[in-house]
């Protein structure tokens, strides 16, 4: 059920309001995280997934933002949004949110903007399957949070979480972000990587050139549509 919902590295929250205890959850991101599960969940015929960085792909980066006011989307990514909700894809957030750990806001502060853009974006026909976040820092000012998780980016524990939890077709998904460390679930599955920016990237910089590159969310949603239907020749190729 498409209900956005919220889940952090060192715990997850269910629409109750429910906090799974650290052990079990980080027991369930080692189980993921192994290679017999990896194959077992790139080949399982689960739903397919956009992973979709938050500051600087959804909305307009600025310095560790937490006020409503200040949230502003991408030109094109609610529009890019809507567009892969229509190709079949579940959308789902992965974003670091150090600005808790280093004492820039709350995590309270960061949930009440999260819900505001998950029930706006709701308004403007676009549904957020669920969103997971780490608050964390191996250096964090505030002793709570100064961990060194393998949740915060460019640590996958949150994909291969998002991955178990809801089921995610690996081989059948993207993931989209405007930096490198967005993307390294690509590295340990069939997830195909897109980075958005306009700065020249080298191919080196770009993993050997496993990596496609587009300016904004209008090339993204081209680049998806046409690595799709290159997917489905290959199908009725087999």
């Amino acid at each position: 059920m498409k209900d956005g919902t919220a889940a952090k590295c060192h715990g997850k929250e269910t629409g109750n309001n429910e906090i799974v205890n650290n052990e079990i959850v980080n027991n369930e991101i080692m189980e993921a995280e192994s290679m017999e599960n990896k194959i077992i969940y790139r080949n399982k015929r689960g739903c397919k997934a956009v992973f979709l960085d938050r500051d600087g792909t959804i909305n307009v980066e600025k310095h560790y933002l937490y006020k409503t006011e200040q949230f502003e989307y991408r030109d094109g990514a609610v529009e890019g949004m809507r567009a892969l909700e229509t190709m079949g894809f579940s959308l789902v957030v992965i974003t670091n949110q150090s600005g808790i750990a280093r004492g820039y806001y709350t995590e309270k502060a960061y949930k009440k903007l999260e819900q505001w853009m998950i029930k706006d974006l709701a308004q403007r026909g676009v549904t957020i399957e669920k969103v997971y976040y780490c608050p964390h820092l191996p250096d964090a000012l505030l002793p709570e949070y100064r961990k060194d998780c393998r949740c915060r980016k460019p640590g996958t524990g949150l994909f291969w979480q998002a991955c178990k939890e809801l089921v995610v077709d690996m081989d059948s998904s993207f993931v989209v972000g405007d930096r490198m460390r967005d993307l390294c679930i690509c590295q340990e599955s069939g997830v195909r990587g897109i980075l958005m920016t306009k700065k020249t990237v080298t191919k080196e910089e770009l993993w050997g050139g496993d990596i496609f590159v587009c300016s904004d969310w209008y090339q993204v949603i081209e680049r998806i549509r046409q690595q799709c239907r290159n997917r489905e020749l290959e199908w009725k190729a087999d």
